[in-house]
């Protein structure tokens, strides 16, 4: 993908307005995220999922969903998206 495909994506969903969107399509939105945000909190009680998480990571702010820490944006991302795959 080309730098100006992205960013007329980014141009396209910064421009759009929540009025714009169907309400049923926001309604299945919000059900997909929770269900991925239940899928990784879910995924984080796994014993394999804590031993990453206790491994020590690096400082950050980023949220590591369903444990209470934080570690950097990159590392939450790895382990968040890991956890929903669980």
């Amino acid at each position: 993908m080309s730098p100006l495909f992205l960013h007329n994506v980014a141009r396209f969903i910064c421009r759009t307005e929540m009025g714009n969107i169907p309400e049923d399509a926001v309604a299945r939105a919000k059900l997909v995220m929770m269900d991925c945000v239940g899928a990784i909190v879910g995924g984080m009680a796994e014993p394999d999922m804590q031993a990453l998480v206790n491994a020590g990571q690096p400082v950050g702010r980023a949220a590591i969903l369903g444990t209470g820490r934080t570690a950097d944006p990159q590392t939450a991302a790895f382990l968040n998206g890991m956890a929903g795959t669980v």
